[in-house]
């Protein structure tokens, strides 16, 4: 029969792939390399913030050059790096299948670079509290804005609803808008929103088609 919306799931695309594994790997390592700690949560603190995004610490004579990129890496935990890989495997690959794996490679870590900045600006202020911040939902949130941008009529399921990917991206950024002028929650709501910002003017102004 004709009419209604049907749950498809895509192909998994060659850089999702990669970055999804990459995610997966050093999930694993970091779970299985402090589980013969003496205290587990220290230790798996300590990896936050040597490789999670931690502003506080970089007043020290070594900046931590590669924490913009590997906080992205670093998961709190199974459910995050869960809901993070299972939006990088929908919308992920629909971007990559408009993009191609090089220019889609570059949103992505664009996305990536631009939450951690916004973020670092947004601690500099006093906006956001001193804590490590992980996990790829910037890079992420900017692949979804990406696809919005460009394929804003695109039908998705949402939790077995269907809605426009324009409607679903303006629902998670005013949701994070909104948590970062409430402030807390342990949601890296600015890292979010600085993934969505690049994500947006990348694909309007046609930065990520050259």
């Amino acid at each position: 029969p004709q009419g209604g919306a049907r749950f498809m799931t895509p192909k998994l695309a060659g850089a999702v792939k990669t970055l999804m594994a990459a995610n997966v790997i050093v999930f694993l390592l970091k779970w299985l390399g402090t589980l013969g700690a003496t205290d587990v949560e220290a230790a798996r603190y300590w990896v936050n913030s040597t490789f999670g995004l931690y502003p506080s610490g970089w007043d020290s004579w070594l900046v931590p050059f590669w924490q913009p990129v590997s906080y992205g890496f670093i998961h709190g935990g199974l459910g995050h790096l869960f809901w993070n890989m299972l939006q990088l495997y929908f919308f992920g690959s629909m971007l990559e299948g408009i993009l191609g794996s090089r220019r889609f490679y570059l949103a992505y870590l664009g996305g990536l670079l631009c939450g951690a900045a916004l973020h670092c600006l947004a601690f500099s202020l006093g906006g956001v509290a001193d804590y490590p911040t992980v996990g790829a939902s910037g890079a992420v949130l900017g692949v979804v804005v990406a696809a919005a941008t460009l394929r804003p009529r695109q039908t998705v399921m949402f939790f077995f609803f269907p809605l426009s990917l324009k409607v679903l991206a303006i629902g998670l950024v005013v949701f994070d808008v909104y948590g970062a002028i409430e402030g807390g929650g342990g949601t890296a709501h600015w890292v979010h929103l600085g993934g969505a910002c690049f994500g947006f003017l990348g694909a309007w102004k046609g930065w990520l088609m050259r």
